[in-house]
């Protein structure tokens, strides 16, 4: 199917999950502002040329005479369910975070890994083996540690609608990005599978799955949230770090779906809990505790595990 290494799915999945922490943070800024459908927008609009030059590059390093591998229904359908339940995952993410208890919307969308083992199994056949498994397990744990650290106070701070917004976000995060991953990997494999590079393969997928989700997404603000459109275009410095950072973050998943099970994927990919954790602790300055320590190590032990 392609001649890549094998390190090199982990390679960019690690890539994914760093930039993915930069687009978070510039995302969740933008939604103050434009809402969480327009967050969401912006992140997929102003990463669409960086998408564009992505494909074009590779395809001219590539020298295929083709701009396009031969695509068939089956894998419009499966890119259109990925690149529709991607979106939908992005907006309940950003509603989450302005939820009041984001702290327990990131902890049940960390069960995205446990969601994706059904969604592949039903829909791929592909049963997580007993390495995946082990895998899922101590990194789920690891991030709930994380992503509930200081609960009591947020808890006693937030509202009952507050908590059960956040519960039914969080859920909702997981299973849309689960869901996308299972029909992204469909559609890559669509295209693989008839010996095209997985790294050409990924590079057009990102491309035309977020055309998918500007139309989508921007049909949904000019019917809906025309106001929001304006503060897309103010605040185009934000918008355009979250367009880049999500553009990267996306072909370094993709490429990671075609050549992995999805579910190995993401579960290397909660290294991002870590990364996004570090990265607040060191502008904070604060030495990490124990219960910390223990959830950076079992996510790790996790990604360890989704790699043999």
């Amino acid at each position: 199917m392609n001649a890549l290494p094998e390190w090199v799915w982990i390679a960019a999945v690690l890539v994914a999950a760093l930039t993915q922490t930069i687009r978070n943070t510039a995302q969740r800024s933008l939604a103050d502002s434009a809402g969480p459908v327009g967050a969401s927008l912006a992140r997929f609009l102003y990463g669409l040329p960086f998408a564009l030059l992505c494909a074009l590059a590779v395809q001219a390093s590539f020298g295929a005479r083709n701009p396009l591998p031969d695509v068939n229904g089956m894998f419009w359908l499966w890119l259109v369910v990925g690149a529709i339940a991607h979106a939908l995952g992005s907006v309940c993410l950003m509603s989450a975070m302005r939820s009041g208890s984001f702290v327990v919307a990131v902890a049940l969308s960390k069960t995205e890994v446990v969601q994706i083992a059904v969604f592949a199994t039903i829909i791929l056949a592909e049963a997580p083996n007993a390495y995946s498994a082990a895998g899922m397990v101590f990194a789920l744990l690891g991030a709930l540690l994380l992503s509930t650290r200081g609960k009591g106070h947020h808890a006693a701070a937030a509202s009952r609608r507050q908590i059960l917004l956040s519960t039914f976000y969080g859920v909702a995060t997981g299973a849309c990005y689960a869901l996308a991953a299972v029909g992204y990997r469909a559609a890559g494999l669509e295209l693989t599978n008839l010996g095209h590079s997985a790294i050409l393969v990924a590079c057009w997928c990102v491309l035309l799955a977020q055309g998918v989700q500007v139309g989508t997404l921007g049909l949904w603000m000019l019917a809906r949230e025309r106001a929001s459109v304006l503060a897309i275009f103010t605040d185009w410095r934000l918008s355009l770090a979250a367009g880049f950072a999500g553009t990267a973050a996306s072909v370094g998943w993709y490429i990671g779906y075609v050549l992995r099970p999805a579910a190995d994927v993401r579960v290397l990919g909660m290294v991002e809990v870590v990364f996004s954790y570090l990265v607040s602790r060191h502008l904070l300055g604060e030495r990490p505790r124990l219960r910390e320590n223990i959830a950076i190590t079992l996510v790790v032990i996790g990604a360890i595990f989704a790699c043999l």
